[in-house]
């Protein structure tokens, strides 16, 4: 007797995934759950993407965003469950530099994904300044805050506000971020919950900061006891 294990789905069923040029660059979006991710790769580092999905030509690749530090690598391996069966093919996965799996992938999803970023490398090629050395760029520090607990009332979370400030330069919005922190860290406990002379609200900021997982992509969380809020930074191409 023989038994048939049905392959199992991806872990972001509810990914959507797209790939766009732009003034020599390759976009590749992504929305979750957890929010948007905009990666950004000149057209050779986007070939490499391709190469491991679109053509296997290689089992894993890593790809270096256009800012020169962020690095994306691309996999093939077994399935989740380690398993090789004739129904369980590989699955394709996206991770950042310190290991998070940003997208799982089916075979025939990653097949997909490889034809837009061939398409998108092909249109970053057909520009006036491929590569994208000297596009202009902006930062933005981007918030939202939510009600919790007692503050909440019935309906559970209650988001009470959202904003964002754009820099010129990420030092200038890296500048601005622990006041920005204080603030909203301040807000999300009662009047005088740090004492008279407020010694921990400075502690709290400082570990958001040095938080390992809050600086997943430029993004700082915090839970306090009547408020919740998400700070994230980025940047983005400014159009002509």
């Amino acid at each position: 007797m023989k038994t048939r294990i049905p392959m199992e789905k991806p872990e972001d069923m509810n990914v959507e995934v797209g790939c766009t040029a732009s003034n020599g660059i390759v976009l590749i979006n992504l929305e979750t759950s957890e929010g948007f991710r905009r990666m950004m790769f000149s057209p050779d580092q986007a070939v490499k993407l391709w190469r491991v999905m679109g053509t296997e030509q290689y089992n894993t690749l890593t790809a270096v965003e256009v800012d020169g530090k962020t690095r994306i690598t691309v996999e093939v391996s077994l399935d989740k469950a380690g398993r090789i069966t004739e129904d369980c093919g590989d699955m394709f996965t996206l991770q950042d530099d310190k290991g998070n799996i940003m997208l799982t992938l089916t075979p025939d999803q990653a097949t997909a994904l490889a034809w837009q970023i061939k398409r998108c490398c092909e249109d970053a090629l057909n520009t006036d300044d491929p590569g994208g050395k000297k596009i202009p760029k902006v930062w933005v520090l981007s918030w939202r805050r939510l009600l919790t607990g007692d503050a909440a009332g019935t309906e559970g979370t209650e988001l009470i506000g959202g904003s964002d400030r754009v820099y010129m330069t990420k030092e200038g919005a890296l500048f601005d971020l622990p006041d920005l922190l204080r603030e909203f860290v301040k807000d999300s406990h009662p009047e005088g919950h740090f004492g008279p002379d407020e010694e921990g609200l400075g502690e709290t900021v400082e570990e958001i900061m040095n938080d390992a997982q809050n600086n997943h992509h430029g993004r700082w969380l915090y839970d306090g006891s009547t408020q919740s809020f998400e700070v994230e930074l980025s940047w983005i191409p400014v159009r002509p």
